[in-house]
């Protein structure tokens, strides 16, 4: 899933999400990816 212009994210990777005005996640190597707001709802309902 795209959860920024500059992000493309396998979904199964997530380990968590940070809240925030966008957030970020945590992904399994410990790595963490800013979420745009606009993205943002999308990605709360496919990961919730």
């Amino acid at each position: 899933m795209r959860v920024h212009h500059s992000y493309l994210v396998n979904l199964n990777e997530i380990e968590r999400y940070v809240r925030g005005e966008g957030g970020y996640l945590i992904m399994s190597d410990n790595s963490s990816v800013n979420v745009s707001l606009s993205r943002k709802d999308a990605l709360l309902g496919l990961i919730s």
